[in-house]
């Protein structure tokens, strides 16, 4: 689990760093990023029905993403990322 600051929730956030942000694609994952200037990152991890129509294995996979993003979150600056596995 993230903590708390480290969590993009809003709606409105999330949309915004797709606007405004810059994106790339792989088979697998979709990557947005806006850079921002607040002291921590954020993230928000988003899935498809494309990987599963079970919530359960959905909400796995996020909670694995999430668990790898936490590790590096000391890395990554100060962005607001997002994360939408197929």
């Amino acid at each position: 689990m993230l903590p708390r600051p480290n969590r993009l929730a809003s709606g409105r956030e999330i949309a915004r760093v797709y606007q405004k942000g810059r994106s790339s694609r792989s088979d697998l994952f979709r990557i947005a990023w806006l850079p921002t200037r607040r002291p921590t990152t954020r993230v928000a991890v988003v899935t498809s029905r494309k990987l599963s129509t079970k919530a359960v294995r959905r909400n796995l996979a996020k909670r694995r993403v999430r668990a790898i993003v936490a590790k590096f979150l000391a890395r990554l600056g100060s962005i607001d990322l997002i994360i939408q596995i197929f």
